[in-house]
């Protein structure tokens, strides 16, 4: 239905919508657009192709920019394997500035030279962006985006790890101290169940015995014992405790059951 008189406020000469129905299927097209937005617009009752949601995208009035200094750039497929792109977006408002043609570094400088605001670059550590962004605006920084860092810092943590023969958790420790004394107050300071035999061990290795085994059979006297300890020969605050760790880890408990089960 078109209609024909103008109402303010309720209807327009020649279009198809009231005010009000354009103003809802406006948000359903910046919203959704293409296919998905005539679907829920039929869902509430809109007829509307997905052209004429397009359109409307089209009729929205951008929102003045405002000032960004800090530009992002990323390429994007046209026709993955065949044809690329380059897309900018203003990352202090996370705003779409532009689309380049191609993902080369000539496009980029031309680009920064007619827009010659920009204070710090962000790009994903492509050669042909670096030498873009390095002609194009010699003044800028640059830098990578975080989901760049990520994937680099977990290729290089893995290397180490292969290299170095170390737990992942250990490697990213060390890669993330600021200093040996961090590393250092951490190491000296965990607790451990040996905590309350220290003394007499120091006290046993000043007197001269520095072997091992005898201090390792000498301290079960103390009280202290090993997770290795036959259960049966534990007293009852440390059956009791056993009974709770084996109760809150079914696998251990599993573990437990067969070894106790296991022929000698």
């Amino acid at each position: 239905m078109t209609f024909a008189e103008h109402i303010a406020g309720l209807t327009r000469r020649h279009v198809h919508y009231t005010p009000l129905v354009r103003e809802q299927l406006a948000s359903i097209a910046v919203t959704l657009a293409g296919r998905a937005g005539p679907r829920l617009a039929g869902v509430l009752g809109l007829r509307v192709a997905k052209d004429t949601l397009l359109r409307l995208v089209r009729a929205v009035p951008e929102d003045p920019m405002g000032e960004i200094r800090v530009l992002g750039v990323d390429d994007f497929a046209l026709r993955k394997g065949d044809s690329y792109a380059t897309f900018l977006v203003g990352l202090g408002r996370r705003r779409p500035v532009d689309v380049l043609p191609r993902r080369d570094a000539e496009p980029l400088a031309a680009w920064l030279q007619a827009h010659p605001e920009w204070e710090f670059i962000c790009q994903d550590r492509a050669g042909a962006y670096a030498e873009g962004a390095r002609s194009g605006a010699p003044q800028a920084q640059q830098g990578a985006d975080a989901w760049h860092l990520r994937q680099d810092d977990g290729s290089t943590l893995e290397d180490i790890c292969r290299a170095l023969r170390l737990d992942r958790s250990a490697v990213r420790r060390f890669a993330r101290a600021t200093s040996i004394d961090e590393l250092l107050v951490k190491a000296t300071n965990r607790s451990t169940t040996l905590d309350e035999y220290k003394p007499y061990l120091h006290h046993r290795w000043n007197q001269g015995c520095h072997s091992t085994a005898q201090l390792h059979q000498e301290i079960p006297a103390l009280g202290f014992r090993w997770i290795m300890t036959d259960p049966g020969n534990l007293t009852g605050d440390h059956a009791a405790d056993l009974k709770g760790i084996r109760t809150s880890c079914p696998e251990l408990d599993a573990v437990t059951h067969q070894s106790a089960n296991s022929p000698p």
